[in-house]
């Protein structure tokens, strides 16, 4: 809605958003489009839901479309509190959506202390080592929303 020149935007109690075009002396709107993209953006908003082209803008009516973006709740870490040095393991993190879905991913999770608790990649996906005792903790997220977990090499 940013990039149109002139028009107003507006938005109700229920989170609906309204541009209206300028409207020329011989009636034309202005400006003139034949679609345009719809893109909603934010820390915890999934992308690939967030963006769509709609048909727009060809008269002073109203263009009305509805979608709905997918918001990422919550991130979880599904890992070992403790390790042995030498022993490797995955880490899996699951993604939670206001819409009730989970997605299960096997990610890269940094870790602040690399000389005890080294994070590598291979065919399979992340993989923690332990390699020295101490404590590591890994910080795993998804779109803008992340969490850690504390993990003692022993």
């Amino acid at each position: 809605i940013g990039a149109f020149a002139g028009g107003t935007v507006t938005t109700d109690s229920a989170g609906r958003y309204r541009y209206v075009a300028p409207i020329s002396p011989s009636g034309v709107v202005e400006p003139h489009f034949g679609t345009v993209s719809v893109v909603a953006s934010g820390p915890d908003i999934v992308p690939e839901s967030a963006s769509h082209g709609v048909r727009c803008c060809n008269s002073p009516e109203d263009t009305i479309f509805n979608f709905t973006v997918r918001r990422v709740l919550g991130v979880a870490i599904s890992a070992p509190t403790t390790m042995r040095v030498g022993d490797t393991t995955t880490v899996d993190v699951r993604v939670t959506f206001d819409d009730g879905g989970a997605l299960i991913l096997r990610t890269p999770c940094p870790s602040d202390n690399p000389a005890v608790l080294a994070v590598e990649n291979d065919s399979q996906g992340s993989r923690m080592r332990a390699i020295s005792p101490g404590i590591a903790t890994i910080t795993c997220g998804y779109v803008g929303v992340s969490t850690t977990a504390r993990i003692q090499v022993l």
